[in-house]
């Protein structure tokens, strides 16, 4: 009986820290039509981010939103839309890279 209940604990601790590397995350959608956008002045646009960090799956602080990466970059025109995602065992940390003027 006890070795059953090792078992069990051992798999649900697996399958705990599994579960963490499984999450998935919707991809920024960029509806700004690039194909109008002068990349050569991409050196004068502006760049602003908003990120968020994660422990274990829960959100400790942040916006990654295009919205919050707006306001604190003072950008009036959007560019471009990028998404960077770091990951380690349990950590993460998601931020979410505005360009423009």
């Amino acid at each position: 009986m006890m070795k059953l209940i090792k078992s069990a604990l051992l798999f649900g601790a697996v399958l705990f820290f599994v579960a963490g590397c499984s999450l998935a995350v919707t991809p920024v959608s960029n509806t700004v039509d690039l194909s109008q956008v002068d990349f050569t002045n991409a050196a004068s646009f502006k760049e602003s981010k908003a990120c968020a960090s994660y422990l274990f799956g829960f959100k400790l602080e942040g916006n990654p939103s295009v919205m919050e990466a707006v306001k604190s970059g003072g950008i009036k025109k959007v560019k471009s839309v990028d998404y960077q995602v770091m990951d380690f065992v349990v950590f993460r940390k998601a931020c979410v890279v505005v360009y423009g003027q």
